[in-house]
C-alpha cells in the first residue's frame, strides 16, 4: 500500500504488510505476528508503548528480505500501475536502505522455536508439546 492512516497493523497476528507512504499515529500497537516493511518508518507515529516496552524490533532488510519485498513493490507496480513504486523499483539499491523491517520481538522468538522443534523432530500433536516450545520461547524473551 502506498500509505497507511492511524493504527496501520494494530493487532495483526500474521502476514506480511509493505508500506510505500507513511503511516498515521499508533502503528504497530498490538503488532503480535508477521512482518511489516515501511518505507521512511517516522518513529515518532509508532505506538509508543511498542518502543518503550522493546516488543518490536526495527531492522534493516537483509539480502532475502530485500529480495522478497522488491517481489511485492513489483507486482504492486504491475497490478496498479504506480509510477511511484516503479520509480522505487528504478533506484533498487538506494530504495532498500530506505525500508524498515518492523516485526514483533515475540514472534521472532517463535518462529525460531519452531524451527529447532522441527529440527528435533518435535511432533506437535502430542500432548504438551505446544507448551513445551511456549515455554521454550518465553525463557529466551526479556
Amino acid at each position: 500500500m502506498e500509505g497507511v492512516g492511524d493504527h496501520g497493523c494494530e493487532y495483526m497476528t500474521g502476514g506480511t504488510v509493505v508500506v510505500l507512504g507513511p503511516t498515521g499515529r499508533n502503528f504497530g500497537a498490538g503488532f503480535s505476528g508477521g512482518h511489516a516493511y515501511v518505507l521512511d518508518l517516522d518513529m515518532n507515529k509508532v505506538n509508543p508503548g511498542a518502543v518503550k516496552s522493546g516488543s518490536l524490533l526495527f531492522e534493516a532488510l537483509d539480502d532475502a528480505e530485500a529480495q522478497h519485498v522488491r517481489q511485492m513493490v513489483k507486482k504492486h507496480a504491475e497490478e496498479t500501475g504506480s509510477a511511484f513504486a516503479q520509480a522505487l523499483l528504478d533506484d533498487w539499491e538506494v530504495s532498500r536502505s530506505r525500508f524498515t523491517h518492523v516485526v514483533p520481538k515475540q514472534f521472532v522468538a517463535m518462529s525460531a522455536a519452531m524451527e529447532e522443534a522441527k529440527a528435533n523432530d518435535v511432533d506437535f500433536n502430542a500432548p504438551g508439546a505446544w507448551d513445551d516450545v511456549y515455554e521454550h520461547v518465553m525463557e529466551g524473551v526479556d
